[in-house]
């Protein structure tokens, strides 16, 4: 059975940030477009015009967080 996040790109790309990112679903919703409820609309179906779907992205895009290891990657070695 899909998850929501495979029904909506724009979805899984804000849980992705924001588990990424350790905010909240509050505090992402008010610093992207001063709405608080933003991550639970959406999660319940609210559906985005376009131009504001694209702040949301931009949003995600330009904000820089720090890199974080990919899980999959080899641990570093001591050296020796």
């Amino acid at each position: 059975m899909p998850t929501q996040d495979d029904r909506d790109p724009l979805l899984g790309a804000v849980e992705d940030f924001i588990s990424r990112s350790g905010q909240t679903p509050t505090a992402f919703g008010r610093s992207v477009l001063g709405d608080p409820m933003l991550v639970f609309d959406l999660r319940t179906g609210r559906e985005l015009r376009r131009a504001t779907a694209d702040r949301v992205l931009a949003y995600i895009r330009d904000t820089n967080l720090p890199h974080q290891p990919d899980a999959h990657a080899e641990p570093d070695q001591a050296p020796a």
